[in-house]
């Protein structure tokens, strides 16, 4: 997800998605720290 402008953007649309598109699937790269707390949030 990064930390750019367009991952608040994103993480928005994630957030109100309908329960329709669950359970859903994230690839972070095992360096990817920010991107995993933040999908975890």
């Amino acid at each position: 997800m990064g930390s750019g402008g367009h991952t608040m953007e994103m993480l928005e649309l994630l957030k109100n998605l309908d329960n329709r598109y669950s359970p859903r699937c994230y690839i972070v790269a095992d360096t990817d720290h920010m991107s995993k707390d933040k999908v975890r949030e």
